[in-house]
């Protein structure tokens, strides 16, 4: 979130664009096992890599077979005391 009137919004911009960057997500994708929103991100990373962490060369194959969302077992509960929290504020 950029504040309004914020100094350095360009700074703000580079930060984004780094982020944004295929060797961030190169990086996050090696180091950690998790995706990317550059999906040139997994280009350079080696196949035996993406095979230890169980991720295919393309990502749309895992945006296309996997689950992406499970039901929440204590959603309601959640609900509840952030509701409780709110109130007391």
């Amino acid at each position: 979130m950029l504040m309004k009137d914020a100094p350095h919004e360009d700074k703000a911009y580079d930060l984004l664009d780094s982020m944004l960057s295929p060797e961030s997500g190169e990086y996050l994708v090696s180091a950690y096992g998790i995706g990317h929103s550059n999906s040139a991100s997994f280009d350079n990373i080696s196949d035996d890599r993406l095979a230890e962490l169980q991720l295919p060369k393309d990502p749309t194959e895992l945006l296309n077979s996997g689950v992406m969302y499970c039901k929440f077992r204590y959603k309601d509960t959640v609900i509840e005391r952030f509701e409780t929290m709110k109130a007391g504020f």
